[in-house]
């Protein structure tokens, strides 16, 4: 079955939206916690970096399996198209409302290395191997 441009890119969409609205959804409860509490956070205290790659690996691999497992084949492809539109809505998210973007390269590389393991993982789920489907002899 052969899927349009459109119908692709509302999947990717998705799948980003699933995979920033995760970061954001925490990184926004962190915030407040720490504003509820008067705890002095630095920008760019060690801790916090961890937990974000984190939250970014964790995010990446949501939306990669979710989108991957909607395909037959080049579902490395499917996950890395998403992870990378999840880093563009984070970007233009955090430039419209913050006025800066302080994340760099290792934003891109949480969402790509979480995208990637979300695609392996639901394809080992579906097809019991771990980058192509087993071949009925």
């Amino acid at each position: 079955m052969e899927r349009g441009l459109g119908s692709l890119f509302r999947e990717y969409m998705a799948g980003a939206a699933l995979a920033f609205g995760l970061v954001l959804f925490a990184r926004e409860a962190f915030t407040s916690y720490f504003a509820w509490t008067g705890a002095v956070i630095g920008a760019f205290n060690r801790d916090l970096l961890g937990l974000s790659t984190i939250l970014h690996l964790a995010g990446g691999f949501l939306g990669g399996h979710l989108v991957s497992v909607r395909r037959e084949k080049e579902i490395l492809r499917a996950a890395a198209t998403t992870a990378l539109f999840a880093y563009v809505l984070e970007f233009i998210v955090d430039v419209l409302f913050t006025g800066e973007f302080v994340n760099g390269l290792w934003v891109v590389a949480a969402y790509l290395a979480g995208g990637g393991l979300g695609a392996i993982y639901g394809n080992y789920k579906r097809w019991g191997s771990i980058l192509e489907p087993r071949r009925n002899k």
